[in-house]
Parts: C-alpha cells; structure tokens; sequence
C-alpha cells in the first residue's frame, strides 16, 4: 500500500468511528468524503476502486445496510425507522438496497 493511501486509511478509519456525520446522513456525498479525506474527487474515486474495492456508492450502501442489520435486532423498531437510522433517503431506498443485496425483503429478515 502506498504511503498516501495509508494516511488516507487512517482518516477513513477516523470517520468510521463517527457514523453519524459519515454513512448515517442521507446527505453525505461523495465531495464530501474527499473533503473529509484531504483527497480531490478523481483520487477520491479511485481510493474507493482501488483500495477499498467498491465504487463510493455501493460503500455507503454496505456500511449502511451492516447498520440496518444491527438495527433490526431491536424488535420496537419498525423497518422505516430503521431506514431513517440507517442513513436511508427513503423506506423505498432501503428496501431496493436490501432486496438487491441479500434477495429477499427486509421483513423477512426479522
């Protein structure tokens, strides 16, 4: 590993210690992991690719549904709002990423 990716590690590490101003926020863009990482949007791109092995988008989809997951253990909770808790824009977005990822529907997963 490059040394450069390795301090980026580190900063990657750091947000993932924080969730909530990472993956748990709808709104959390791209730009902004490059921001949070001191990284310009094409690097950004390929840390992702090349280091981490997932385009940006399907990263935040994963750690989200990791979350979701845990979520779904705490029977009060229903699905939107483990949707919300888990960085979802909507239920809908949710469910879509569920269902694509383990090939069946979240209330199935309870």
């Amino acid at each position: 590993m490059k040394k450069r990716d390795k301090a980026t590690m580190q900063a990657y590490s750091k947000l993932l210690r924080n969730p909530e101003n990472f993956y748990l926020d709808p709104t959390y863009s791209m730009e902004r992991f490059g921001e949070d990482l001191n990284l310009n949007r094409t690097y950004t791109s390929q840390f992702c690719n090349n280091v981490l092995g997932m385009p940006f988008r399907n990263l935040m989809q994963s750690l989200r549904l990791k979350h979701a997951i845990e979520l779904m253990k705490y029977k009060d909770m229903t699905l939107s709002d483990i949707a919300r808790h888990s960085g979802f824009a909507s239920d809908i977005s949710f469910r879509r990423a569920f269902l694509k990822e383990f090939g069946h529907n979240p209330s199935e997963n309870r």
